[in-house]
This record gives C-alpha cells, sequence and structure tokens, in this order.
C-alpha cells in the first residue's frame, strides 16, 4: 500500500512538475511576442517622427501620405527586423506573421512567434488623411 501511494505521490509531481513548465514556457512566448510588437512599433514610430519633421523640410504636396510611408517594403523590413531582434534576444523563434496596418485608429503591428499573437501601437490621425 506505501508503495502504491508512493508511486501516486511521484507521478503526481512529475505531472505538476511538467504543467509548471509548459506555463512557463507559454509565459515567456507571450511577453517575447508582446516585446517584440513594442520593438516593432517603437521602429515605426521612429518612422513616424522622421515622416513629421519632413514636413518642414519638403513641400507637402511631395510628401507621400503616412498610410503608404508606414506599407512602404523598408519600413516593415526595418520594423520586422527590430522584432527580430527582440526574438532572437529571447531565444524564441523568428516572427512568422507580421502585419503593419494604418488606419483611423493609428499604426498596428500585429504579429505571431511560434503561434502567438501580440499586438501594438501607437494613435495618430494621419493615417486617415489621404
Amino acid at each position: 500500500m506505501t508503495v502504491f501511494v508512493f508511486a501516486i505521490a511521484v507521478i503526481a509531481a512529475v505531472g505538476i512538475r511538467a504543467t509548471g513548465e509548459r506555463l512557463l514556457t507559454r509565459a515567456h512566448l507571450e511577453r517575447s511576442a508582446s516585446g517584440a510588437s513594442y520593438a516593432a512599433a517603437a521602429k515605426l514610430a521612429d518612422v513616424y517622427f522622421e515622416w513629421q519633421l519632413a514636413r518642414f523640410d519638403d513641400e507637402p504636396r511631395g510628401r507621400r501620405p503616412l498610410s503608404e510611408v508606414m506599407s512602404d517594403r523598408t519600413t516593415i523590413a526595418l520594423a520586422r527586423d527590430a522584432a527580430d531582434r527582440v526574438a532572437l534576444a529571447n531565444r524564441v523563434d523568428r516572427v512568422s506573421q507580421f502585419v503593419v496596418t494604418c488606419d483611423t485608429r493609428g499604426v498596428i503591428v500585429t504579429l505571431g512567434i511560434s503561434g502567438q499573437q501580440a499586438q501594438a501601437d501607437f494613435p495618430t490621425t494621419e493615417c486617415s488623411l489621404r
């Protein structure tokens, strides 16, 4: 009987430990994806700031709309690279899904790492202007 109770205790302890490790792994992945999305949004905020400063240098008619700047391949590559660097620093997979939207709510970055979705944004009204 004692052996039976001891075996149940061992199985329970192993199960609890495995569950704890899965929870920690998932929490690490969630936080890494969140950090990556914020890093990408920060990079896009830098681009937005440069776009804002350009209005003092350029002729207004020659300036591209913000939605066009945010959907530019170079801009997206910069933001995705920032997200990938955070993922690499946290030892998780690279970004597998990466979408930037620029609409009435502002600039929104949605990304996925190992099936974990994360989103970061910053408000701006210029996305809706054409």
